[in-house]
């Protein structure tokens, strides 16, 4: 597990084994990830969200409240509800960090989401996540 910097994880959250966590992350309470979960730079997760062993978070999004989350999140959207779903973008959230109407669109469309093809459905989005390489096993005889 790789937790990165200025992270807020609240009481009884859980991070599992072989997680990969980025910068300013915000964790509520309960909040759980399974194992070898990926959670990129700005993502809020709501208070008893759970998120599913090999589930990506993509930056700037936003798991709700009491949500199970079973598949990836693109970056830049809301997801709420069980099992959780993507509702909308999360226009809040980009403009507490500085992101304008007029500075970028966000959509489906732009970040890949919707026309993945079958060498790219499992990571749609391209974007500077964090990286783990797994530990050089040693040769034994």
């Amino acid at each position: 597990t790789v937790i990165g910097s200025d992270n807020l994880i609240l009481a009884y959250s859980h991070v599992a084994h072989d997680c990969v966590l980025g910068n300013r992350i915000i964790m509520s309470n309960y909040a759980g990830l399974a194992g070898h979960v990926v959670v990129e730079d700005a993502v809020v997760v709501g208070a008893f969200g759970g998120v599913h062993q090999f589930c990506r978070i993509g930056t700037h999004a936003m798991l709700s409240a009491c949500s199970k989350l079973v598949q990836d999140i693109p970056p830049y959207f809301i997801a709420d509800g069980s099992p959780a779903t993507v509702r909308a973008y999360n226009k809040v959230g980009l403009e507490r960090h500085g992101y304008t109407a007029s500075s970028s669109t966000v959509s489906a469309s732009s970040t890949g989401c919707c026309t993945a093809t079958a060498s790219t459905a499992r990571r749609p989005w391209s974007g500077s996540a964090p990286t783990r390489r797994p530990p050089a096993r040693s040769s034994s005889a």
